[in-house]
């Protein structure tokens, strides 16, 4: 999970806010607390999170678990094990004097755990992209302090102006594909049909136009093969399932037979240039009819990078999550 760098820490990051609006914002609402914390503890286990929280009862009996955080999280693997302590909160401002109370004491909490070189968070809903980030790519380092995504950046006395980084990008790419799906405009079927190579259709630049990424033919062409897939598997184009195993199980997970067949899935771990965009191209095409979802922030990553090195690791998150779901299959 943690191949790519750590997000950055939120006191250092460059793309900030605009009119105090922070980097981390979503669309995505929630209608509670509860809501909020349950999408989170579910995608902290779609990406192998152990999770810890104190259970309602808990509170029932009398235990002084009050203040306590909501979540903490752990991940391990073979070298390493890394922790995080969140809060969720629903609401910015207390509604009474109890609330508020029980606010302060708990930010009490979370400051007394961030002495200890565990990064601790305090998150809502409006984090939402943010929190992704930092359960798909690892915690920035602790800063001794809570962390607060929604704070907004200050840098001499004035608000910076967003930029644009990849995974921030695809996240509104994934959100405007499926606001052209529910508003029944032409845009959706403007990208579904565009020839990704070139020309490009006035959605595309409308939609690239601000972002950093214009200029460069190469990087364009990126771009437009990206944001053709999304347009194509739309609306079904994202879940956090990793690439290799959304090409196994191709809509039906009890599936014993790979539905991206191994013949063509080799081709692809060896394919380069025109080769793989062409294959890629297909590939979605296949992932739209079945209706299967997968993680494009993974999918980006491996079309954007240039670097062989980590091309080579990108494949290797392919194939490790492709034949690991073969072999749980037919086990």
């Amino acid at each position: 999970m943690f191949e790519r760098q750590p997000v950055d820490d939120v006191g250092e990051r460059e793309g900030s806010t605009d009119a105090g609006v922070p980097v981390g914002r979503s669309t995505r609402t929630f209608a509670s607390e509860g809501e909020f914390q349950k999408a989170v503890e579910e995608l902290a286990k779609d990406y192998d999170w152990d999770i810890f929280h104190v259970p309602d009862r808990a509170y029932e009996t009398g235990i002084p678990y009050s203040g306590f955080p909501d979540l903490i999280l752990r991940y391990r693997d073979e070298n390493s094990c890394t922790m995080i302590i969140a809060e969720l909160k629903y609401v910015n401002e207390p509604r009474n004097d109890e609330e508020r109370q029980r606010m302060e004491l708990q930010r009490q909490f979370l400051q007394d755990f961030a002495k200890y070189s565990i990064p601790v968070f305090l998150f809502y809903p409006q984090d939402w992209e943010y929190i992704h980030r930092v359960l798909k790519e690892g915690p920035p380092k602790a800063t001794g302090d809570i962390i607060e995504p929604s704070l907004p950046i200050v840098r001499n006395g004035t608000m910076l102006a967003p930029l644009w980084d990849d995974n921030r990008l695809v996240h509104r790419f994934l959100q405007e594909n499926a606001e052209f799906h529910y508003s029944g405009r032409g845009e959706l079927a403007e990208l579904r049909r565009m020839n990704p190579d070139k020309p490009y259709p006035a959605t595309f630049w409308r939609l690239m136009a601000g972002k950093d990424r214009l200029g460069c033919p190469k990087t364009e062409a990126k771009w437009g093969l990206i944001l053709h897939g999304i347009a194509l598997m739309t609306p079904n184009a994202y879940r956090p399932i990793p690439v290799g195993k959304a090409l196994f199980i191709g809509g039906d997970d009890s599936r014993k037979q790979a539905f991206y067949s191994d013949l063509r899935f080799k081709r692809l771990l060896n394919a380069r240039g025109v080769m793989l965009r062409s294959l890629l191209k297909e590939m979605f095409q296949m992932m739209s009819a079945a209706r299967q979802p997968f993680d494009w922030y993974e999918m980006a990553s491996f079309i954007l990078n240039d670097d062989e090195g980590s091309r080579q690791k990108a494949l290797s998150v392919m194939a490790r999550a492709y034949y690991t779901t073969e072999y749980e299959r037919n086990r």
